[in-house]
């Protein structure tokens, strides 16, 4: 018997012998908001000492466990594969069933104690919503740097904690001002019991050290922090708690550590303390819940069986979890049911004549036949598991798949599920966004991208703008998620009549930063083939974002003088048929950022007028009683024509129908036209044309 840790409730863990973990300070910050976990915490390793070892290792039946892993990305090495998920699954279930390969190192003195868990994880196939799901839970998010609890209030990065084992996957985890490396850690079942820290149950895990394959390896890791964390969720400690002194972890079997990294190295040779029962032991380095290397690690203990078959006993939402009724519900039994349909697309958004690749992942049990409906594609039903379709006309299509096997039929439809959009832009050369009209979006105007379940992202702002009335909002708060994204997206623009002339994306913005310690950043990004992949092409924060020096919370632009302008060279692009751009804004838990008059072409967003003398033709010249106006229109729609004095009064005003490409228009010349200059402006759209003549 060892040891007693009054602050152990979150266990963390660290393979380098100078770092540190963040058991201590993750507890007292817990312990400072609900007392009454250290009461719970006491209880239930007092009562799970008084249990003989008989009363709760003899269950029978194996345990599952239904998992899911909350992959938090930005497309960088962090998005790990599927495969190395389910690589990092097959360690588990052979530490958790005593079938690791290499038990047979296992030092003669401790083989006697070693224990079968009898736990067996699946990837869940049924999500929350009763869809199907492959048990990895892709979410597009900044929150994987620097990680600490941040990841699990991400929308849709958490389950309900009685229905699966969350595990979410992050790039680097706080160290909360320690130094070292923090690889991994979770909650022990008495501090989620809370209900103030039920929401953040389960497991944060770095993704260079999940599995073994991949960014991991099988030497140094093996897959084993996973192993040592679902230990601490299961309710063990660490074998170096509280050092030499008892009780310790509370498990007989298990030799007292005198300290976090004595045993890093794994030499056999050590015996950090001699207060064991009789006899004296060396350490237990192969033990999962010390701090050993992967492959040294290789054996839970009979006493700590008996710590997780009491949490099982114990914990009502971990009976839930592991409940026939559960299993069931998270697709992880094997039940004599119909199949659940589920597919996923290679792409939701897709150029027209470009291939969409779909994908059955029905769930539950095997489906032996499926069908497949494509509306809109140029096939209308498939068979294949894996179809490919493509779309000839651009719009929003359904798409819907049936299956069946012996025990019954289901369909899944999905309603609008793939966007198909023009090969070639509605948009010739000029696009201009303003924020007048409340329904800007239209069918041709600027979106606002809307993450599901979220109510935070771009909104219009009533009487707030550089010109006009309105503008766009990202009404960031100090409470906002650091790190949450406000996008809008452009329509597709065909660039090539702007080739030459350097064309720009150029818009307004306001912002003043509130404090020193929020940081927003402004991004434009590119897209090539109709959103389905975007490069970043702009990016600014600090004082590359102020309008205004000094901010307040919920500060307001009301002048122009508190704006300033943003311009992009799109010189890269300008013999593009079919480029989309969006404009983000990623919170820093500071201040509000407003955005106003986008324009593309190849002036500024506060040049009002586009001169193209070349592009206008008068004839004949010098003009008597008539002028002809020949010009190329990239666009077709109501065309406005003024003609000017060299006063700049208004001399001619008139409008008429002009369609895409080359024509002439015929202008009379009334007894208004005296001998002199004029300047004839032809606008069409976003289009505005200028040329001179002179009437004899």
């Amino acid at each position: 018997m060892k040891k007693l840790l009054t602050l152990a409730f979150v266990g963390l863990l660290c393979f380098s012998t100078n770092a540190q973990c963040l058991t201590d300070q993750y507890n007292l910050e817990i312990l400072k908001k609900d007392s009454n976990l250290m009461k719970l915490y006491k209880e239930f390793y007092t009562n799970v000492s008084n249990q003989p070892a008989s009363s709760t290792t003899k269950r029978s039946g194996k345990i599952i466990i239904p998992v899911v892993f909350h992959v938090i990305h930005t497309n960088g090495p962090e998005n790990i594969s599927r495969d190395q998920i389910v690589d990092q699954i097959r360690i588990l279930n052979e530490d958790y069933s005593y079938t690791n390969p290499n038990k047979s190192a296992i030092r003669n003195i401790f083989k006697g104690v070693a224990a079968t868990m009898d736990i067996e994880f699946r990837l869940a196939t049924i999500d929350p919503n009763g869809n199907c799901t492959d048990g990895v839970n892709r979410v597009y998010n900044s929150g994987h740097i620097n990680a600490y609890n941040n990841p699990k209030s991400i929308p849709l990065a958490r389950w309900p904690n009685d229905m699966y084992l969350n595990i979410w996957v992050v790039s680097s985890i706080n160290s909360a001002g320690a130094p070292g490396t923090v690889l991994g850690f979770a909650q022990f079942p008495s501090t989620s019991a809370g209900t103030s820290f039920n929401s953040t149950d389960g497991i944060v895990v770095r993704s260079d050290y999940v599995g073994s394959i991949g960014t991991s390896d099988n030497v140094t890791k093996g897959g084993r922090v996973l192993t040592h964390e679902i230990g601490h969720y299961l309710g063990l400690l660490h074998p170096f708690t509280d050092s030499c002194t008892s009780p310790g972890d509370y498990c007989d079997d298990t030799p007292p550590v005198a300290g976090t990294f004595t045993n890093a190295n794994c030499n056999p040779n050590v015996n950090s303390c001699h207060n064991d029962t009789n006899p004296d032991l060396p350490d237990m380095f192969e033990n999962y819940m010390d701090y050993s290397a992967g492959a040294c690690q290789a054996l839970f203990t009979l006493d700590q069986k008996k710590i997780v078959d009491y949490t099982f006993a114990n914990y009502d939402f971990r009976k839930k979890l592991v409940s026939a009724e559960n299993l069931k519900a998270t697709g992880t039994d094997i039940p004599s049911a119909p199949p659940v349909a589920g597919f996923t697309a290679s792409t939701r958004r897709v150029c027209m004549y470009k291939n969409v690749s779909f994908t059955d992942i029905s769930c539950q049990t095997p489906s032996t036949s499926r069908t497949w409906t494509f509306e809109g594609g140029n096939i209308s039903t498939s068979t294949s598991a894996t179809p490919n379709v493509y779309y000839t006309k651009p719009g929003l299509y359904s798409v819907s798949l049936t299956v069946s096997n012996a025990n019954g039929t289901n369909t899944k439809t999905e309603t609008g599920f793939i966007e198909v959009l023009r090969s070639n832009a509605f948009d010739k050369g000029f696009l201009a966004q303003g924020f007048e009209n409340p329904n800007f979006e239209g069918d041709e105007g600027w979106k606002v991208l809307k993450d599901n379940g979220s109510t935070e992202f771009f909104k219009l702002a009533p009487n707030v703008s550089f010109g006009g009335n309105n503008s766009l909002v990202a009404d960031i708060k100090y409470y906002t998620r650091a790190g949450k994204l406000f996008r809008i997206m452009s329509p597709a623009v065909d660039l090539r009549p702007l080739s030459g002339q350097s064309p720009k994306l150029s818009f307004m913005s306001a912002y003043a930063k509130p404090n020193t310690s929020s940081v927003e950043i402004l991004r434009v990004l590119s897209s090539r083939d109709c959103g389905n992949t975007w490069t970043q092409r702009y990016a600014k924060q600090g004082t590359d974002i102020y309008s205004v020096s000094g901010g307040a919370q919920n500060f307001v632009p009301t002048n122009q003088s508190m704006w300033r302008q943003h311009s992009i060279a799109l010189n890269f692009a300008q013999n593009d048929s079919n480029i989309m751009f969006i404009i983000e804004v990623q919170s820093g838990s500071g201040g509000p950022l407003y955005i106003d008059n986008i324009n593309i072409s190849q002036f500024n967003t506060n040049v009002n007028s586009v001169t193209i003398n070349r592009d206008l033709n008068v004839f004949p010249v010098p003009a008597k009683s008539e002028i002809n106006l020949e010009f190329e229109s990239f666009e077709s729609g109501l065309g406005q024509i003024e003609i000017t004095n060299a006063l700049g009064q208004l001399i001619y005003n008139n409008t008429t129908d002009i369609k895409e490409g080359n024509q002439i228009i015929n202008v009379g010349l009334n007894d208004q036209f005296k001998t002199g200059i004029y300047f004839v402006s032809v606008k069409i759209g976003n289009q505005v044309i200028i040329n001179k003549f002179i009437v004899e």
